[in-house]
């Protein structure tokens, strides 16, 4: 929830309390007392509409002091913010596995709903990772045609695994 009280400075500071990525849209949403869902969705639907709000976001990451770091100059503000953001994406990163692991246990779950959520969740996943491959002109022989067939295929091997898996055991 947004503070109470304005940045005592009045310049906008990166939140040290409600941090998401790197606490740029809380430090916006306690300058202008929003909630910060409202913030971050605005960055959201910048991202999605363009690669401006990516740059954006990442040109007020490096930027933005934390409180009691605007006397620091911008250069090593900028340059200890590289360090703290690939040290945050390692970190993400080496949660994957527990992650991938979590999401399987949720597929072969007895509850109807948690399973459902699960494969809602696998296809929001791959279809969204396809359209972001797309959007920056990667793999560009993969069109949406071939991405659903090769979905398939490997939905249908799964499927095969599976009955053999239970077939055995």
């Amino acid at each position: 929830m947004a503070s109470s009280a304005p940045n005592a400075s009045g310049g906008f500071y990166r939140s040290d309390e409600d941090v998401v990525v790197v606490g740029v849209c809380g430090g916006i949403a306690e300058r202008l007392r929003v909630h910060p869902a409202w913030v971050r969705l605005i960055f959201g639907v910048a991202a999605l509409a363009s690669i401006f709000g990516v740059l954006g976001y990442a040109l007020l990451a490096l930027m933005m002091p934390v409180r009691g770091e605007g006397d620091l100059p911008i250069l090593a503000r900028a340059q200890y913010r590289v360090i703290e953001l690939w040290t945050r994406l390692v970190q993400q990163l080496a949660t994957f596995p527990m992650l991938a692991q979590r999401w399987m246990q949720m597929r072969r779950s007895d509850d109807e709903s948690e399973r459902g959520r699960a494969i809602a969740g696998g296809v929001l996943f791959a279809l969204g990772l396809y359209w972001l491959i797309s959007s920056f002109g990667l793999l560009e022989w993969l069109t949406f045609g071939r991405f659903l067939a090769i979905a398939m295929c490997l939905v249908g091997l799964g499927l095969v695994y599976s009955a053999a898996k239970n077939a055995d055991g």
